[in-house]
């Protein structure tokens, strides 16, 4: 706590370094079975993210997933579904307005797939839902390559799609 209060005095108590800190943090504590403990921390360092990052950055997707693995260890699936979902579309919201696949999206598809069927829906809607994120993923990788090959579509355009796309 010593090292958070420091960074908060020199940086800000909203810096994104600030939010690292507190992540790390609260992974030990989750690691070491102190949940009641890391659960603050965690909450707070996605507030800092959400506050430093625009809303959909990838930074503020690694701290609602911590959140949401956190909510999941304490059997709170239902709060979790949402977080997790909203980093798995924050994921692919970077794919598309990129051009690149995010390093992390196909390990956010398997953590949500998993939080589905934690949360005890039906093997038929879990393999749905997996079967359809992957069909996604392969069109998502053959229109990036379209772009890549034919050059036929500029940034812009990809950004304005990008902002059209609901997930």
């Amino acid at each position: 706590l010593r090292v958070i209060s420091i960074l908060e005095k020199s940086l800000g108590a909203y810096h994104p370094n600030v939010a690292t800190c507190l992540n790390n943090l609260a992974q030990l504590l989750q690691a070491t079975n102190r949940l009641a403990d890391a659960e603050p921390l965690y909450w707070r360092a996605l507030a800092i993210d959400e506050r430093s990052y625009d809303k959909d950055h990838p930074n503020v997707a690694m701290s609602l997933a911590c959140v949401a693995h956190m909510l999941q260890a304490t059997n709170r699936m239902a709060e979790a579904e949402p977080l997790m979902r909203r980093h798995l579309e924050i994921f692919l919201k970077f794919t598309v307005s990129t051009g690149h696949q995010h390093p992390h999206l196909q390990a956010a598809i398997e953590n949500y797939v998993g939080l589905l069927s934690q949360m005890g829906r039906s093997s038929a809607e879990v393999q749905l839902f997996s079967v359809a994120a992957k069909d996604v993923l392969a069109e998502l990788k053959r229109w990036l390559e379209f772009i890549a090959s034919e050059r036929r579509l500029s940034p812009k355009t990809c950004e304005a799609y990008a902002r059209d796309v609901s997930f």
